[in-house]
């Protein structure tokens, strides 16, 4: 995920002290996310040591026959006679060693004998030094050709960060988040486009994204169960659009160029605009007030912006989407029994049997959340945003019940040293979780 892989990689730049240079890749789907800035890391775009180090990728992406989408490279200002040198050794040693091989395999003569002995000798060249960064990707199998004190080259799905730093990053971003614009050039894009729309800096803006299976069709993905089952109808979420705009705010719809065309007051759709930028989306989500997402990509773009969520219809593991910072709220699908047809409480959904079976269509189906659910989820983020923050006994209970599904759970997947990961400081909404886990009083919130 091409959003999680950005926000890790700023993340780990900015704890590390390093500088960060992205690999961009012509399939991204919004090739904005690479104009991201950072007021806490150094991002190279420009310059020098950008163009030596989008060369560097090409050589390498080509050699390995690797696609990695970020690299996070940390050298010290001056250095870069060291990073190349050892690039250089690294590479000379690998090539050496190739041709030894192919070497050996040939008839004895002055030629070979000669060639042979040099490619022995460069083969013995002691490769750069590897700290316990390197010694990581080794045990993970991945053998990048650059590695030093002055340079790092990281893998930045969100499982390797968790393996290779032993830190739960779920609990670090929670406690220490990440607050990152569009840089100069791309808001100034944005700000002009924007005002083609009708929209201000001063506008109050709500992003609202419903996945629907259009854009893996459209990028020539196919869609699975599992994939499908995600999928939601928009008609839903029109009451709380409705409120919204009844409440003053500007509604801005997010997605791709299938979805259906909305049109209603207060709302602008930027999913099947005619002619739109994909810095305008970026621009609308980090000037929203919060965002309303569901269980797709987007899910992870108030993190980047740091803008607080509800997430609707979630239907992949509830511990997992589990709301990360203490102003998120998500709200789950209703899982239907196939065998009996009755709904599951929220109680039995946070169960070991159903995480591991529950995308057999054969034993569950999913519902979409009812308009009505969507509605006071879309009520309580207002009264969040607005300072208004209770907590309800049953978003007590629930949040215990997730903490031991965790605790309990038997693959320990995402454990860092035998530590549990960190489930997150947000709640499940609270009219939802007192219709499906039981009716209890508010109590306001430590």
């Amino acid at each position: 995920m091409l959003l999680l892989d950005i926000m890790a990689a700023h993340y780990l730049a900015r704890e590390l002290g390093a500088s960060l240079y992205v690999v961009r890749s012509r399939n991204a789907p919004n090739a904005a996310l690479y104009d991201l800035s950072n007021p806490e890391v150094r991002v190279w775009r420009h310059g020098l040591r950008a163009q030596f180090l989008r060369i560097f990728w090409a050589i390498y992406e080509a050699a390995t026959v690797t696609r990695w989408i970020l690299a996070v490279v940390a050298a010290l200002p001056g250095r870069w006679w060291r990073v190349s040198h050892c690039w250089w050794l690294t590479m000379r040693r690998e090539a050496a060693i190739g041709a030894q091989r192919r070497l050996e395999g040939l008839r004895a003569g002055p030629w070979r004998d000669r060639a042979l002995a040099w490619t022995r000798s460069m083969a013995q060249t002691k490769p750069p030094r590897r700290d316990k960064l390197f010694a990581s990707f080794e045990r993970l199998s991945l053998r990048p050709s650059i590695i030093a004190n002055e340079a790092r080259i990281l893998r930045t799905r969100y499982e390797r960060h968790v393996e290779m730093w032993a830190v739960d990053l779920r609990y670090t971003y929670a406690r220490r988040a990440l607050s990152l614009r569009l840089d100069r050039g791309a808001d100034r894009r944005a700000r002009a486009q924007a005002k083609a729309f009708g929209l201000k800096s001063s506008d109050r803006l709500v992003c609202v994204h419903a996945r629907d299976g259009g854009f893996g069709a459209m990028r020539g993905i196919g869609e699975r169960y599992k994939d499908n089952v995600r999928s939601v109808a928009f008609e839903t979420y029109i009451p709380a659009i409705d409120y919204l705009v009844s409440q003053g705010y500007i509604v801005v719809r997010l997605g791709d160029a299938t979805m259906a065309k909305l049109e209603r007051p207060g709302v602008i759709d930027l999913a099947t605009a005619q002619g739109r930028k994909a810095e305008l989306e970026l621009w609308c989500v980090q000037q929203s007030e919060f965002l309303v997402v569901s269980d797709s990509g987007p899910y992870y773009l108030p993190w980047l912006f740091n803008r607080p969520s509800v997430a609707l219809n979630i239907v992949g593991n509830p511990t997992g989407a589990y709301p990360l910072r203490s102003h998120d709220r998500y709200i789950t699908k209703n899982v239907i029994s196939v065998e009996n047809g009755r709904r599951l409480a929220l109680g039995e959904v946070l169960t070991a049997e159903y995480i591991a079976a529950r995308f057999d269509a054969a034993r569950y189906q999913h519902e979409d959340n009812a308009p009505e659910d969507i509605l006071a989820a879309v009520r309580e983020m207002v009264a969040i945003v607005g300072g208004h923050v209770a907590i309800t006994d049953a978003q007590r209970e629930y949040r215990r019940l997730a903490l031991a599904l965790v605790e309990n759970s038997a693959s320990k997947k995402g454990w860092v040293g035998g530590r549990m990961p960190h489930l997150g400081d947000g709640w499940i909404g609270a009219a939802f979780a007192s219709r499906y886990l039981g009716e209890q009083s508010p109590s306001e919130a430590p």
